[in-house]
């Protein structure tokens, strides 16, 4: 392994000064040099050692840095390592590698920041790296120990980085993350960094379902005619209190009706979810009602006084934007006309302890799985894991002393604040523990970081390929990163769309594209109505599902491989491997093409035409496999 340079930056009102350890290796206590912009004799309070593991051809490497400060300091922890930029490549995506050039930095980075400058994204994967030949050496996150991090090649400086953002503020007495630096032979660019990070943390993506299959949002399959057809795994349902607008109490409606579809899922061999959106609360407006922050406020604070848990929960735990305001959003969907709060779902962040029972994962739905209440519900469904509606950085310092995972700082001002995704995964962390200790999985829907994929057994995602009625697909580097943060785990995309307008054409199409990925696609709603409950609707498509999903659930059972050990000659003919089993192979051009396949260990390569759009599955030995 190549020698390391390690420095902790400290920004003094957003002005740069540095704490260097202007040596080679890393040894524990290691002392350094303090220094401060406003203070020669150092930044008093802030101290940090570091550890390092041994493995086979990467080190493992615990950071922790001790803050015993009085105020707000922002602070950037870089680990690199010299690479010189001659010949050098940088492994941007499974699709994508760039050729160094001088004066650039090289990253894939997610925004997470209202600027969206480099300085407020976290890196898009849990791993980063670069190449020369067949030799490479990368860069990972430990995602069980979360903190806002940054993988970039420096080709001004030759250097290959990660960084780590976080404020040392007084409420956060410490802050642990921890990361790897490995080499890896470069026969696949990023997906053999893929591979070897798969490798170095086996529990990031623990297959935990034996059956794979469609993922139905919000209807009971108990309507659905001849449901076999469209080869459901798992479903989710709404179970929980609901604010009568008359009694203004909250009472459970339907819970009887619930209760007995979840023993004809079971009957079924389907997995049913209890659904919840930890944070978000969809308060609905009168018509007549402007839509002002100064109404919207006056409504949350009368529902409050009647007794509103989730409209006490916004006023004791709001998330706050920096201006001090209560995040709040103005949205017409069909479900709701009116607005969106947010609030923390940190514990000790203040929120109500009926909020927590009804709303969030606490004792009480853990408890239920133990009597009839919840004994048949096989887990939980976590929507807008994302942060869909929110901002993402929270300036509210009550949550801020609440959190356990680090804070982090805005880029522009440098103002400490917690992140959202860090709030999820925190709020992921301490709940999906909880639900597998019983036996039970955890899915979530709108999942976009690493930091928070790992604490999932099963995703969704909604996504819209006709858009006001023209034709935009999900692009395939979107496609790759969820496949790549699911793994060998279920994905199923809900297509959100107008139905009416959507072809067989294009369904058979979208159907057929998602299962080259391992997805398990379905159909969610069709302008607000649940596909699943128009029988003509799904009657109309029941041919296309019985053909394509029971493909896409084996494939995605087979659990997915970056290394494919096969390779076509056109860019844009994809190949996909999944287990030890199948390949993959998908047309994403614009044309046709006649297509050269050459898989690892068959002596003669595959030589056929491709219609855009076509799929063709084989086996390992060439053998092409029917659907």
């Amino acid at each position: 392994m190549k020698p390391f340079f390690l420095s902790l930056i400290l920004c003094s009102a957003w002005g740069v000064a540095a704490l260097e350890i202007p040596r080679m290796g890393i040894m524990d206590g290691v002392t350094f040099r303090r220094l401060d912009a406003s203070s020669p004799e150092g930044v008093d309070g802030i101290s940090w050692r570091c550890t390092r593991e041994k493995g086979e051809n990467a080190d493992f490497y615990t950071v922790k840095v001790r803050c015993e400060v009085e105020r707000d300091r922002s602070l950037i922890f870089t680990a690199g390592v010299p690479f010189a930029r001659q010949d050098a490549l940088f492994l941007k995506t499974p699709y994508v590698t760039e050729k160094v050039r001088a004066q650039r930095i090289y990253a894939e980075y997610f925004p997470d920041n209202v600027t969206g400058n480099a300085e407020g994204c976290f890196s898009r994967y849990p791993v980063g790296a670069v190449a020369r030949g067949g030799k490479g050496i990368g860069f990972g996150i430990d995602c069980r120990m979360p903190v806002k991090f940054r993988i970039e090649y420096d080709a001004e400086l030759e250097r290959f980085n990660i960084h780590f953002d976080f404020a040392a503020v007084p409420e956060q007495k410490e802050v642990t993350f921890r990361f790897v630096h490995f080499s890896f032979e470069n026969a696949w660019g990023f997906r053999s960094a893929l591979a070897r990070y798969y490798r170095l943390f086996p529990d990031f993506a623990v297959n935990r379902l034996k059956k794979h299959g469609m993922f139905v949002a919000f209807a009971a399959v108990s309507g659905v005619e001849k449901p076999e057809d469209f080869h459901i795994a798992l479903r989710d349902t709404f179970y929980e209190p609901v604010w009568d607008e008359k009694t203004r109490r909250m009472h459970w409606p339907h819970r009887k009706r619930i209760l007995r579809e979840l023993e004809s899922d079971k009957a079924r061999g389907i997995l049913t979810l209890r659904y919840h959106e930890p944070g978000n609360w969809w308060m609905p407006m009168k018509k007549n009602s402007p839509r002002t922050r100064e109404a919207a406020e006056a409504q949350l604070r009368e529902l409050a006084a009647e007794g509103h848990p989730r409209a006490q929960a916004i006023l004791q735990a709001p998330l706050l934007t920096a201006d001090g305001r209560m995040m709040l959003s103005f949205s017409r969907q069909t479900w709701n006309d009116g607005c969106v709060w947010s609030c923390s779902t940190l514990p000790g962040g203040g929120a109500p302890a009926r909020f927590t029972h009804h709303y969030l994962i606490g004792d009480e739905k853990i408890n239920s799985y133990d009597d009839e209440t919840g004994r048949d519900f096989a887990g939980e469904l976590y929507d807008s894991m994302g942060g869909y509606m929110r901002d993402p950085l929270d300036f509210n310092r009550r949550n801020l002393a609440a959190a356990k995972f680090p804070a982090v700082f805005d880029s522009v001002t440098g103002k400490a604040a917690v992140s959202l995704i860090l709030m999820q995964a925190e709020y992921a962390a301490r709940t999906t523990e909880r639900i597998r200790a019983k036996g039970r999985i955890a899915g979530a829907n709108n999942v976009r970081n690493p930091l928070l994929a790992v604490y999932f057994d099963t995703f969704n995602s909604e996504t819209d390929w006709k858009r006001g009625g023209k034709w935009k697909v999900q692009d395939k580097e979107e496609l790759i990163f969820l496949r790549v943060l699911a793994k060998g785990r279920l994905h199923s995309p809900h297509l959100n769309t107008d139905m009416k307008k959507f072809t067989q054409k294009e369904l058979a199409f979208f159907l057929r594209r998602n299962a080259a990925f391992g997805n398990v696609a379905n159909v969610f709603n069709d302008r607000g109505v649940n596909y699943f409950r128009q029988k003509a609707l799904y009657d109309r498509d029941r041919k296309l599902f019985r053909r394509y999903t029971p493909l896409a659930a084996k494939l995605s059972l087979a659990g997915w491989e970056p290394e494919t050990g096969a390779r076509s000659n056109f860019p844009d003919v994809l190949v996909e491997r999944f287990g030890r089993e199948y390949l993959t192979v998908f047309n994403d051009g614009g044309a046709a093409r006649d297509v050269v396949l050459r898989i690892d260990g068959v002596k003669s390569p595959l030589r056929f035409r491709m219609e855009p759009g076509d799929l063709k599955v084989f086996d390992l030995t060439g053998r092409e496999l029917p659907y």
